[in-house]
């Protein structure tokens, strides 16, 4: 080739139609955009607190940014892209957003399904109260049930024996033996899970009461007998004891003082061993607060307390008088068995100790060859307060060897406010037949005796303060009484008057040293009212 056609071909080559830029020409970038932003995210199904990964994709044009700001509609999502879920309880849909951070009107968005984590049960357990029952009485029961997510704490209730309803009142069938019933709870949720309890369900006594109340019963003991037994019914035998007391002069614990409570078998049963009797009352009691004393003068059936008693022989322990419980003193009836005042015997048979349409009747009756007197007493303090009965019946015609008190208050022995009226020359010496005392007696200055008129309608009083003790009798029942018809008041400011606290207010007609009385016959005292005024 030709040097000449070379440089043509430079030449013609220079020439064209090219790109090139002429001398003195600028040549500028293409621009700089974001076209679209998509993300994804894997996995797009998780649970709560689970993660998932997301990533994005920028396109452009230039040399753009591919930097991009995250968010989530619920969790949180790092920089990275790294999800986490937020804690929920339903199935939610969260949205996942990827924006251009060089141009923030550029973004893609994705969803990821967040679940709840899975329900399940752990752990069933069940627990009844009480534990030990009786054919017929119920139980109620309840289910702790734990796991995990939104678990259902549902049970169903199921029992070896007897009835359970969807509550867990457990029902006890009638059983003839001690029989240990499984109740049982089953998560409604997972059947494979469950818990378990017993419920001891023992035999009803054929005896014991219909009813839900505790009662105790007595097996009739052969006369003089040292062995006794009975049942016990609706009482929780874990806890509640048997106490006993025996009667001779006055009621003593069994069979010890060293050993006053009397256990009860899970079936109910009791038995214990006893001294000489001629009474047996038996109480139940809640040893936390119930503590039984050696001796007590007044029945113990009455003592604040006991949850059921049963006594036998079969017999009133008081009487209900002016909307007052009283209690009703007795001893029993052999030698030996008398008690103070006298001593004499004492007795709850209804000719003896009752309550009529007119007062309150005591007597001096022979029952069985023997002098039976009559007492009743309040079964709380009252205090300090004025103290007044209405007496229906002559106390100026009594035998020698009567002795009437239509009002006393006992706090302990030496500490005692008494009105007392005797026959002429029995316990009020004459010339007089009624005396006002406080003990003891034998302290100058604490007694003083005067005359009761002949009257079948009067009035007595103590007025019992911290400082003086006032006692009035007078005729008629009015109160306050006419100057006119006072019999005879003292006021009394020694150094004896009774604290209170452990006083009981007495009503009693006895005999003089447990004599008979001269006449052969008994006498009697009717009480029409008695009121109390703090």
């Amino acid at each position: 080739m030709s040097l000449w056609f070379l440089v043509q071909l430079v030449v013609a080559a220079g020439c064209g139609g090219g790109t090139t830029a002429q001398p003195g020409s600028t040549v500028n970038p293409p621009p700089v955009t974001i076209t679209s932003v998509s993300d994804a995210c894997s996995p797009t199904t998780i649970q709560s607190g689970q993660t998932s990964q997301c990533s994005v994709t920028v396109q452009g044009t230039g040399n753009f940014s591919t930097a991009v700001a995250w968010t989530a509609s619920a969790g949180t999502i790092a920089t990275s892209g790294l999800y986490t879920a937020p804690t929920v309880t339903a199935a939610t849909q969260v949205t996942i957003t990827a924006k251009s951070v060089q141009d923030p009107t550029k973004s893609g968005s994705t969803t990821i399904s967040v679940n709840p984590p899975p329900a399940t049960i752990t752990f069933v357990s069940d627990g009844c109260a009480p534990t030990t029952i009786q054919s017929g009485q119920t139980s109620q029961c309840s289910a702790t049930v734990q796991g995990t997510g939104n678990f259902n704490s549902a049970v169903s209730w199921t029992a070896s024996a007897g009835s359970i309803a969807v509550s867990g009142l457990y029902t006890a069938p009638t059983v003839i033996v001690t029989t240990q019933v499984t109740i049982t709870a089953t998560s409604v949720q997972d059947s494979t899970k469950s818990g378990s309890t017993t419920v001891t369900v023992n035999p009803v006594p054929s005896n014991c009461p219909p009813g839900s109340q505790p009662a105790v019963i007595l097996n009739t003991p052969a006369p003089g007998a040292t062995q006794l037994s009975g049942y016990a019914c609706n009482v929780d035998t874990t806890t509640i004891k048997a106490v006993i007391y025996v009667l001779t002069n006055e009621w003593y614990v069994q069979p010890s003082t060293a050993a006053p409570f009397t256990n009860i078998a899970a079936d109910g049963s009791w038995t214990s061993s006893t001294n000489p009797w001629s009474s047996i009352v038996v109480l139940l009691v809640n040893p936390a607060n119930y503590s039984p004393a050696a001796t007590e003068i007044t029945n113990p059936a009455l003592d604040p307390n006991v949850l059921a008693w049963t006594i036998y022989p079969p017999g009133p322990i008081s009487v209900t008088f002016s909307g007052y419980t009283w209690g009703i003193k007795t001893t029993g009836n052999v030698a030996g068995d008398q008690f103070d005042p006298g001593p004499n015997f004492w007795s709850n048979d209804t000719s003896v100790v009752n309550v009529a349409a007119d007062g309150l009747h005591l007597k001096d009756v022979q029952i069985n060859g023997m002098w039976q007197c009559g007492e009743i007493y309040l079964t709380q303090s009252l205090g300090y307060g004025t103290y007044t009965v209405q007496v229906a019946s002559h106390l100026d015609q009594l035998d020698q060897n009567t002795v009437a008190a239509p009002l006393f208050i006992y706090a302990a022995p030496g500490q005692e406010l008494d009105n007392e009226y005797s026959g002429p020359g029995g316990l009020v010496p004459n010339p007089y037949n009624a005396q006002f005392v406080v003990q003891p007696y034998t302290v100058p200055g604490n007694i003083v005796y005067y005359t009761q008129p002949s009257t079948t309608q009067f009035s007595t009083q103590m007025e019992w303060r911290s400082d003086h003790v006032t006692f009035t009798s007078w005729n008629g029942w009015s109160n306050p009484p006419a100057p006119g018809d006072i019999i005879y008041q003292w006021t009394y400011t020694g150094g004896n008057i009774p604290p209170v606290g452990q006083e009981r207010v007495h009503i009693n007609l006895w005999l003089l040293n447990g004599n008979a009385p001269l006449s052969g016959n008994g006498d009697e005292m009717v009480i029409n009212s008695f009121t109390f005024q703090p």
